[in-house]
Formats: structure tokens, sequence, C-alpha cells
């Protein structure tokens, strides 16, 4: 049961939970699910960021950006590639404790978005929950060649797990073979964790968390 402190914070500007559309799928107590997953990630951006240098990538962080939680990331410069409006209008509003800026960004189009700053090179890229909605492997391909040699990429992701309406035809399948490819796209597995669901009905699949470094 969330308490009426925590449905606030989760009542996203664009995305009031009065005028939720999802049902189940996105109110309080799934946005509550969708955010804490993600916090998941920052046990290993916290093991292996304080190595790398200062420009740092994540991507669809949406009203929850992990930096945010990450206090390594003070000093560093952190770039947002968002597609939602309301999102990008809400970062852009925040004074966070690091220099940052916010890209809109189609990530199903960003070879062929005219306004993406994807010839930027990274350090560290974040992609927390955004495979589903997306062509991941085009995605991944277009990414492996932003990334600074020696530089880290971390993922957490959930097959199937979000709001179905929106999902690509082109998601993962599978754990397996989500990894799979990002071996095979030249990414230095890290380390990889596989945490088992806790709520099978709102979250069919098990989440996956990965470290990973350009060779």
């Amino acid at each position: 049961m969330l308490t009426p402190n925590q449905q606030y914070i989760y009542n996203w500007p664009g995305w009031e939970l009065t005028l939720n559309e999802h049902g189940n799928e996105f109110d309080a107590l799934a946005r509550d699910r969708m955010v804490s997953g993600g916090l998941e990630l920052t046990k290993y951006i916290y093991k292996y960021l304080l190595d790398t240098d200062n420009s740092i990538l994540e991507v669809g962080p949406f009203f929850n950006p992990i930096t945010k939680e990450v206090g390594s990331i003070n000093g560093k410069f952190v770039t947002y590639w968002e597609n939602d409006i309301h999102a990008i209008q809400w970062l852009k509003s925040q004074k966070f404790l690091f220099d940052f800026t916010v890209e809109e960004c189609d990530l199903n189009n960003i070879d062929r978005d005219k306004n993406s700053k994807v010839v930027n090179l990274f350090n560290v890229v974040i992609v927390s929950q955004v495979f589903n909605y997306i062509n991941y492997s085009h995605f991944l391909k277009l990414i492996r060649d932003r990334i600074h040699r020696n530089g880290l990429i971390f993922i957490n992701n959930v097959v199937d797990y979000g709001l179905p309406k929106f999902f690509s035809d082109e998601r993962p399948k599978s754990i397996e073979e989500t990894v799979s490819l990002i071996k095979m796209l030249g990414f230095e597995v890290i380390e990889y964790e596989v945490i088992p669901s806790e709520n099978i009905e709102f979250q069919k699949h098990d989440r996956l968390l990965l470290a990973g470094k350009v060779k």
C-alpha cells in the first residue's frame, strides 16, 4: 500500500494518476515497481563508474533518472535522451547536483533524426527498461559505436514488462537473447544478474541487470 505522499510523487505532469488510461499497468503501485526496479541498477553503477571519465548518457530517464540517485555522478556531465514531451519539460526544470542536458530523441530513428546528437561519444551509457519499446538490436548496434573504447554500458530490462500498448515487435524475447546479442556486438559482459520476479501477476519474467564494457 502506497502512502499519500508516494502517490503524489508518482503523479507526474502529463501522466497524472487521475488521467491514467492504462489501469493497473500504470497506477501508483505500478509506477513504484518501475522506479524501484530501475534503482536495482545503481549497485553496479556505484561499483564500476568511479574509474570512468565524465561523459554519461542515460536513455529514457522519464521522471526518474537513475543518475540522480548515484552520488558518484556528481562532477560528471550527463546527457538525457527522452521522447516524452512532458518528461523533457520536467527534466529541463530540475536542478540536479551535476551538469546535464536534455535532448529530444526518437529511439527508433536516432540514425535518421536530424535533431539527434548521436555523433557524440560517451564514456558511459545507462539504459533502463527501454528495450520493450524499440528495435533494441538496431539501437544497441548504434550505441555500440557511440561509446568510447573501454566505455561502460549498464542495462536493466524485464521482457514484456511495462505498457503493452507501446511495445515494439522488435523488443527482446528473452534474457538469453539479450545477453547473446550484447556479446555478439562486441561488448564484454563484466557482470550480470537475473533477479526472479517477486510478483508474477504484474511481472511475468525475471529482471536482467548487466554491466558491460566496450572491448
